[in-house]
């Protein structure tokens, strides 16, 4: 452990005092000074120590044993620095450029990467920070709610989202607004999700964006992406799978949490906060469906493209079907790519062409963890 840590410091340290690049050999380094120590000035012999197994020559620990940390703030500022390797010993001096390096990164604090946050490690008692988790996926929701206790009125006029409401009705289970448990709702504009990487689960991954952003002015058709979302038991196919489930996909048009007041035993009400989505699912294009041996379809990619074709799922008057789901139910962001057919047309840009194209192609080439996930 202290070699790998070691050599993160050396890299950074070579640069810092020579200003030489790791790349840079040759003439290219050094030759506007000729007292000014070069990288392999500074760091001859650093590879074979690195490499020798007897735990008594490692770098900065002449004993063998006690703390790479240690060693390096207890380093003797009253010695000089001296670019002679044959009159100091080396491991003195790179404990001491060292020491000095690592008091200026802490000053500076570059070169030092910030750990990704994760979003699955309990929150502390004061966070005011809102986040979800499933086995999956985790969700973080901004402090800052975007739209605070709207009316669903307003909140389908603001989104264009006519048919927001009896999508909630069906969700649960009412049949008039009146009866519905809340009168108003909190929308956010974005949800960030974080997976664990797909070859080791201890590992989480970078976290993403998935926004849905409602109509304005600039963007008439606003600005939201897709997810894969577990489908429901009573599907009659299965769709992409992956983490031991079916999913679908669906564009995300509306973040939202609406105001349940529930009694709590021997304090009256309280505010129970459940976290929804508002979808607008894809189905399965004409001739991806292929019946297997067990008796049900699957969902298949397109043989010369190896990547899953979808269209949009409407209804019969040709509007877009929507549905209230779980914020837990979603698995992973997606991208699709709109099929141009022989030419883009040319009203199409990168802010309407999702929205004006009727089929798709899933890209599970986006990035590795994608093919992975999904292949």
């Amino acid at each position: 452990m202290a070699h790998s840590r070691l050599v993160d410091w050396e890299k950074c340290l070579a640069v810092q005092l020579t200003g030489v690049d790791k790349e840079a050999t040759g003439n290219d380094a050094g030759d506007d000074d000729d007292d000014e120590p070069n990288f392999n000035d500074v760091w001859n012999g650093f590879d074979g120590d690195i490499s020798n197994d007897n735990d008594n020559d490692r770098v900065g620990c002449e004993d063998g044993s006690g703390n790479l940390d240690e060693n390096i703030d207890n380093a003797d500022d009253s010695i000089e620095l001296n670019s002679d390797p044959y009159g100091f010993p080396a491991h003195q001096e790179r404990l001491l450029r060292l020491k000095h390096f690592k008091a200026f990164i802490a000053d500076t604090g570059k070169y030092i990467p910030k750990p990704e946050k994760d979003n699955f490690a309990p929150l502390g008692s004061n966070s005011a920070r809102t986040i979800v988790k499933n086995d999956t996926t985790a969700f973080a929701l901004t402090v800052r709610i975007t739209y605070r206790k709207r009316s669903l009125d307003n909140v389908s006029e603001l989104y264009q989202l006519p048919s927001l409401l009896d999508s909630i009705l069906l969700y649960y289970g009412c049949r008039e607004q009146i009866q519905l448990p809340f009168a108003v709702v909190d929308c956010w504009s974005k949800v960030r999700l974080q997976l664990r990487t797909t070859q080791n689960e201890r590992v989480v991954a970078s976290p993403h964006t998935v926004a849905a952003l409602p109509p304005t002015d600039a963007l008439p058709y606003g600005f939201c992406n897709f997810v894969l979302i577990k489908d429901p038991p009573n599907v009659p196919y299965r769709g992409i799978q992956g983490a031991g489930n079916s999913h679908y996909v669906a564009q995300i048009r509306l973040i939202f949490s609406p105001f349940v007041r529930r009694p709590r035993r021997g304090a009256g009400v309280t505010n129970t906060r459940h976290l929804l989505a508002y979808v607008q699912p894809l189905k399965p294009a004409r001739g991806t469906l292929s019946l297997q041996d067990d008796g049900r379809f699957d969902h298949v990619p397109d043989d010369n493209i190896e990547m899953f074709r979808l269209v949009r799922d409407l209804n019969p008057d040709g509007s877009r079907v929507g549905k209230v789901v779980r914020l837990l139910e979603i698995w992973r962001p997606i991208d699709v790519i709109p099929v141009f057919g022989e030419e883009c047309p040319e009203e199409w840009n990168r802010d309407n062409s999702v929205e004006l194209a009727t089929e798709f192609y899933v890209n599970s080439f986006a990035d590795k963890e994608t093919y992975q996930a999904v292949y």
